[in-house]
């Protein structure tokens, strides 16, 4: 299993950490999200089960 992290919580970022499963296969996992605003890195993380920084 391959680990990611994401950096930014904008349009592309969700869309991106949404459907990284679908198009990478399930050998990939996003494990954090990175964000100025802790609220939107909270949110995402929570949508792909992530953590947040």
């Amino acid at each position: 299993m391959k680990k990611l992290a994401v950096l930014g919580c904008g349009a592309q970022s969700q869309i991106f950490c949404l459907n990284a499963p679908k198009h990478l296969g399930n050998d990939y996992f996003v494990t954090s999200v990175c964000a100025k605003n802790h609220e939107h890195a909270v949110e995402l993380a929570n949508r792909v089960g992530g953590r947040a920084a």
